[in-house]
């Protein structure tokens, strides 16, 4: 993520992006920790997420490019920052 450095980015856990096969995930790095609702389209993904950070309800949106285990995309918070990010699959 290019905005935040990896002491925000690890701050409470190891930071996750989770899609599972019902169109539900799981989101969570620095202090933020929520739910996804996602769709995929062809070799990209688009989705919403919703959660909590230490100052209470937090959401937003991103998408992603996803080539083989490796992911790149865009993460938007409402109202407030944006930031790229790259994933690599879980082995």
């Amino acid at each position: 993520m290019e905005l935040w450095d990896e002491d925000y980015i690890h701050a409470v856990a190891q930071a996750q992006i989770a899609f599972m096969e019902d169109q539900s995930g799981l989101i969570g790095f620095g202090y933020i920790e929520g739910s996804i609702d996602y769709r995929i389209e062809e070799n990209k993904i688009q989705f919403s997420w919703l959660g909590e950070d230490e100052q209470g309800d937090i959401c937003g949106r991103g998408y992603a490019k996803i080539d083989g285990d490796k992911m790149e995309g865009k993460i938007f918070i409402h109202e407030g920052d944006k930031s790229t990010f790259i994933a690599i699959k879980d082995k």
